[in-house]
C-alpha cells in the first residue's frame, strides 16, 4: 500500500506538548526525503536517523505513530572530537493509498 500523505514531528525530549522541533507534511514518496533530519543542535546540527522509524511504520501500515529517537551531534572540545547525544520523540500521521 502506498503512502497518500503524511505528517511528521519531532520533540527534542519526551514532551510531546507545545511546539516541535521539525516539522513537515507531504505526499506520495516525500516521506522518504526524511529518513534523515537534521536540526540545531549545541554547536551545529544534531542528526537523527529515522530509517527503522519509517520501515516499521510502513512495513505495519501504521496510521498514527510515536517513537522515541536519539539523535547525535558532533562537536571538538579543546582539540578533541566529542559525540553529544540527545533525546527525541517523533509523531507521524500516515494516510494511505
Amino acid at each position: 500500500m502506498a503512502v497518500k500523505s503524511f505528517e511528521l514531528r519531532l520533540y527534542r525530549g519526551r514532551n510531546t506538548d507545545g511546539e516541535p522541533e521539525f516539522s513537515v507534511s507531504g505526499s506520495g514518496d516525500e516521506w522518504e526525503n526524511y529518513q534523515r533530519v537534521r536540526v540545531p543542535g549545541f554547536d551545529g546540527s544534531v542528526s537523527i536517523s529515522l530509517e527503522g522509524f519509517w520501515a516499521a511504520v510502513l512495513e505495519q501500515q501504521l496510521h498514527d505513530a510515536t517513537a522515541e529517537v536519539t539523535g547525535y551531534e558532533t562537536i571538538v572540545k579543546f582539540g578533541d572530537t566529542q559525540q553529544l547525544k540527545e533525546d527525541f520523540t517523533v509523531v507521524v500521521q500516515v494516510a494511505y493509498a
